[in-house]
């Protein structure tokens, strides 16, 4: 058990050591004090930080959006040129199709009987006008 003295008994060795312990308490409550208000900064830095990073992030999630987007816009111009392309193409057959059934048909009319070499002339015609050299 702890002896309880008096104020009036109290040495003055006993006192300097009251001193001491007050004055190591006082320490440890200010190195307390340090290490929380560092604490404090440091969680004030991080959350600062953390929402810094959170809005380049949304930044970075909305300029994604929008390359997404005119990625898509893009993809959608190929398939509509590839679209168009591809009917010209069927379109150039076609022509290219009749312009041989023209032919053949002024390689045939040549073998045809008409009055007064009717059918070979009309077939010269049409061959001129297929191959451009008409006046």
């Amino acid at each position: 058990m702890t002896r309880r003295t008096d104020a009036s008994t109290i040495t003055d060795d006993q006192l300097d050591q009251l001193y001491r312990d007050r004055d190591a308490f006082a320490d440890r409550v200010d190195t307390l004090t340090a290490v929380a208000r560092s604490n404090a900064a440091a969680h004030k830095a991080a959350v600062t930080d953390a929402l810094r990073a959170e809005a380049r992030a949304d930044q970075a999630e909305a300029r994604a959006a929008d390359w997404r987007q005119a990625h898509r816009h893009q993809v959608g111009l190929l398939l509509e040129a590839r679209k168009a392309e591809e009917a010209e193409a069927r379109a150039a057959a076609a022509a290219e199709a009749a312009v041989a059934r023209a032919r053949a048909l002024a390689a045939d009319m040549r073998t045809w009987c008409a009055p007064y070499g009717a059918a070979t002339e009309y077939a010269d015609r049409l061959d001129a006008a297929l191959n451009g050299t008409t006046s």
